[in-house]
């Protein structure tokens, strides 16, 4: 299922708008859609979905990656699974 929203990532817990094609996909994928708001981000973060709904509190692990486009896209990690107890 496809997930466009706002999600916290790292260790200062950044906001970044990522838009990510199935977020049930053990091999998900992300695209932060205001490559700005990411500069601060690299090698592999933490990743939790922040907007209200189905994925609220989901997180996985994620390794940043930037394209010479000036993309910045989110390579899963650990699949994004659901909070403890939801």
């Amino acid at each position: 299922m496809r997930y466009e929203g706002r999600a916290n990532a790292g260790r200062d817990r950044t906001e970044v708008l990522l838009r990510i094609p199935d977020v049930e996909d053990l091999h998900w994928h992300g695209l932060v859609l205001e490559p700005s708001t990411a500069d601060t981000l690299v090698g592999e973060v933490e990743v939790t979905l922040a907007d209200d709904g189905l994925y609220v509190g989901w997180s996985g692990s994620a390794v940043v990656m930037r394209g010479a486009d000036g993309q910045v896209r989110f390579l899963g990690h650990e699949p994004l699974t659901p909070p403890v107890g939801a």
